[in-house]
Formats: C-alpha cells, structure tokens, sequence
C-alpha cells in the first residue's frame, strides 16, 4: 500500500470477497402478456433461503424505462424465505412497445453486514392496431359485381382482421382473415353476393391486446349479366346408366 510519503510500503495484505449470498430469488410472471400500455403486470416474486439464512430481505427493482412504477407487496420478506407480490405500472402515453427487461433485487440482512441476490425479468408491452383504413368498393358504390372483393390497407400491428358484411335484410355475416402482406388486405365471399342488393361492410383489427374497427362503408351490387343453371332431365340414375341435362344462359 501507500505510504504516507506516497511510496508503496511491501508488506502481506487480506482482501476480503463481499459475502456470498445467502438465499436466491425467483420472479414468476402472473399476469398474462404482452399487456397494453396503461395496464399493469404482477409477478410473484420468491425468496429461498439458503444454508440455514433467516433474515430480512428487503426487495428492490432496478430502473424501468419512462413512464413504469415498481411496487412489492409486502416492501421485505421476513424469516429467510417467503414470496411478495411486485405490481408493475405502465403509462398509457410514455411507455414504450416491446420487450423491457429488468433487474429485482434483493438486500438480505446477515449479522451486521447485507448480501444481495438478484433475478432478472421482463415486461412485454404491445399496442393495439393501428386504425383500419377501407379501400374498396368505396362507400356508396353501385353496380358492383357480385363477386367483387372487400379490400382494405393493412393496419401495423395487426395479427387478424374480421370481415362485417351487413346485407339490407337477412343474416350479417363475418369472416377471419390472419393479416398478410402485400397491402392491402383483401376478401372474396364464396358463394357470389346477391344482386341488386345493398350491404354494409366494415373491418376489425385485433392482436393480443386489442382491437380497432374501421368506418362503416355501404355498396349495392348490379345485376348480373348472365347466371348458369343445370337441370338433369332424368333425376334418378341407376347404376350404369347416363343422364342428360340442360344449360340455360341468361
């Protein structure tokens, strides 16, 4: 070491490693995620108590991003062992998308000295959709084919998308469609549409933590130009027979 003259003095010197620790800490999330900003998320968080510690462990956290609050519930856990409840705060308008990683620390009182364990966690935080935009057929249209598709551009965000077609009179109908790309989006209705109808139509994003629905459109279908029909002339067959039929076009 130094002296006091600034020169290093020879001599044996012991340094002495921080204590180790003495019990371990575990977090376990308890809320389902990712969760939407301005929710908030639990994990249960145990401490284990090692080689026969049983003292106080006081639980901290380290620091978040801007906009989270860390409580624990109880602040310690006495006796060595036993779990709290941490509760994680987010802001609707500062917390980040993605995936936040912290630190939960643990401050165990041993003796006249502390040691420390520590488990690290996350948080995954998603926004719901983006707002559905529609394409076509624009609303108010007429004279559309009966086979014509809905089409909207891809909402960012989105993982499936639910297709509302309202028809003037009769059952509303709603289809799934996982989201893709290229933009935009599309959807045909099989068998065709009826014509000379009106419909409504309208499109709901969802992912895990919410939905968003776009405007309500309205189209009325023309009137086909033609139809197919088939009509067998002999409806009983026996085997090894053959039948006939007649197509009429219109």
């Amino acid at each position: 070491g130094l002296s006091s003259g600034g020169y290093y003095q020879a001599g044996s010197y012991t340094v002495t490693a921080p204590p180790a620790a003495l019990f371990s800490l575990a977090a376990q999330q308890v809320t389902p995620q990712p969760i939407a900003p301005g929710s908030s998320a639990s994990y249960t968080v145990a401490v284990t108590a090692q080689s026969g510690f049983s003292g106080l462990v006081n639980l901290h956290n380290t620091a978040l991003t801007t906009g989270e609050a860390a409580t624990f519930t109880p602040p310690s856990v006495s006796g060595g062992s036993g779990t709290a409840t941490l509760t994680v705060n987010t802001d609707a308008q500062t917390t980040p998308s993605g995936q936040i990683g912290f630190t939960v620390i643990g401050l165990g009182q041993q003796g006249g000295g502390w040691v420390e364990a520590q488990t690290y966690t996350t948080l995954d935080v998603e926004r719901p959709p983006n707002l559905v935009t529609l394409s076509s057929p624009v609303s108010n249209a007429t004279g559309q084919w009966v086979t014509t598709p809905l089409m909207w551009n891809a909402a960012a965000g989105a993982a499936s998308y639910s297709v509302y077609l309202y028809p003037a009179s009769g059952t509303p109908t709603v289809a799934t469609v996982p989201a893709a790309n290229p933009q935009p989006s599309t959807y045909s209705y099989s068998p065709p549409l009826a014509g000379t109808t009106a419909y409504s139509w309208q499109v709901v994003a969802t992912n895990a933590v919410g939905s968003t629905q776009s405007a309500i459109w309205n189209f009325t279908t023309g009137t086909p130009d033609f139809t197919i029909s088939v009509t067998p002339v002999s409806p009983t067959l026996l085997v090894g027979d053959s039948t006939a039929g007649h197509m009429a076009t219109y």
